[in-house]
């Protein structure tokens, strides 16, 4: 339990109640309209805090990977998906903000048929799972209010899905700009404390093991190059596909990508430099993955207020978003489609539905990092050659992949991925999985989602 002043309470309270008052503000202006796309109108300014602040959630992972490893986090949670950022910003911004989709499964449907829509949606609710952020959100909440998880997590849903019911995709924008500032805030304050009282580059160069200043550290390259295939998550993220086409112009989303990335390369430096501080000072800390809230008790007042409020605001801000895309996946992608005057009820339904199945996952699993890589094992090898075909039909030798060739490659993945997950998790020790060949799923998936691009016959379009 985080020992927190009543100063720091204070800042805490006003920080985690003020987001959802925020929330239900804007929802006072929502209309069918807005509570789906906001009329596909959304500014520069409000693109780049929502984009940011969503794509930033397993803050505690960060402080995990940091403490364990050191300054390799920066590449491996960092790096990797700035290169894919910047890919989706050159080559899908345009390609997105003009199709008249709004989501991933909608897409992919328009192109490959009615089944791969279906299939697609499926896997995008694995890939739009609230549970790591829930599992996150709890944690902190647990540390600062010494609760079980259970009841930590009870109170996660309760705190996220009131406000996102109520309003939609314009609360979950309105409530990201405000987290948006609480991030940079709390760590920032927090980074400029810790060295001015403690010491900059040299002081951290004499408290933490040489390898956390090196690259790649006491990591292995094999698992760099994982954290390089898990960062594909990126073109096929729902999150990143649902800002760009609700923005302004393609412009707006060109641009905000580009803004985006630096704003993520900052705040990763303000993680990370928190990450080695939290091992400088932490040594002997037994659960890595309570790194930043233990780092938060040996702060003053004022800072460990704004340092949690800003973890929070990390966590859900993407929690929100989450909480969001899976109701709308599940009552508009993937359940028979009903009259358009239900739909912003059936969303509703589905943000509760969904964001209840993710805190039973997450009380299931207790790992974020664990539920970030399985997710992207099973999601990306079956939705990234469906969106290729869509994208880039050059890729398949001139023309589209038909709609039974493109089924047929997403449940090759499908099945691929989910029997050697099975494999693994069968042999598993310590209740991680030993993977046959040592090979995560995400590596067979991908491989067989691809085979019928190079399989592929001829340059006409194949049924």
């Amino acid at each position: 339990m985080i020992d927190a002043a009543p100063l720091s309470w204070a800042i805490i309270l006003i920080t985690t109640l003020g987001v959802p008052l925020a929330g239900f503000w804007a929802a006072r202006h929502t209309n069918t309209t807005s509570y789906m796309s906001m009329g596909r109108s959304l500014s520069l300014p409000a693109f780049v805090a929502t984009l940011v602040a969503t794509w930033y959630g397993g803050v505690l992972a960060v402080g995990e990977y940091t403490w364990t490893y050191g300054l390799v986090n920066w590449l491996a949670l960092g790096a990797f998906y700035y290169l894919f950022a910047a890919i989706y910003a050159w080559l899908l911004a345009s390609r997105v903000r003009g199709s008249s989709s709004l989501s991933l499964p909608e897409e992919i449907a328009q192109v490959h048929g009615p089944l791969a829509g279906k299939l697609a949606a499926l896997y995008t609710l694995v890939m739009v799972s609230p549970a790591p952020h829930i599992l996150t959100t709890a944690i902190i909440l647990g540390a600062l209010a010494g609760l079980p998880l259970a009841p930590a997590l009870a109170v996660t849903v309760l705190l996220t899905v009131a406000y996102v019911w109520k309003g939609g995709l314009r609360s979950v924008v309105v409530t990201d700009m405000v987290q948006f500032l609480l991030m940079f805030l709390g760590f920032g304050a927090g980074l400029w404390w810790l060295a001015s009282h403690h010491g900059g580059l040299d002081w951290l160069a004499m408290h933490v093991p040489r390898s956390h200043l090196e690259i790649p550290g006491s990591l292995p390259w094999s698992t760099l190059v994982l954290w390089g295939f898990v960062a594909l998550w990126t073109l096929v993220d729902p999150g990143f596909h649902q800002r760009v086409a609700v923005a302004k112009d393609t412009s707006t989303a060109r641009r905000g990508i580009w803004i985006s990335i630096l704003c993520w390369f900052l705040f990763d430096a303000l993680t990370t430099g928190c990450g080695l501080y939290a091992r400088a000072l932490l040594p002997d800390l037994k659960e890595p993955v309570r790194a930043f809230p233990q780092l938060a008790r040996l702060l003053p007042p004022l800072i460990q207020g704004l340092f949690v409020g800003g973890m929070l605001a990390t966590v859900l801000s993407t929690l929100n978003s989450l909480c969001f895309l899976s109701g709308t996946t599940f009552s508009r992608d993937l359940l028979p489609k009903g009259s358009e005057e239900g739909l912003q009820t059936r969303i509703r339904w589905g943000v509760l539905i969904t964001s209840v199945l993710g805190a039973l996952l997450a009380w299931r699993m207790q790992s974020v990092v664990q539920m970030w890589i399985l997710f992207a094992s099973l999601g990306v090898p079956v939705l990234l050659p469906a969106l290729l075909g869509v994208w880039w039909p050059a890729l398949v030798q001139g023309a589209r992949l038909g709609p039974r060739s493109a089924l047929a490659s997403m449940l090759a993945a499908a099945a691929t991925g989910g029997l050697w997950m099975l494999a693994g998790f069968w042999r598993a020790q310590g209740g991680w999985p030993i993977w046959p060949l040592g090979l995560e799923p995400l590596y067979p998936g991908l491989l067989a989602g691809m085979l019928p691009f190079a399989l592929r016959k001829g340059s006409g379009r194949q049924p």
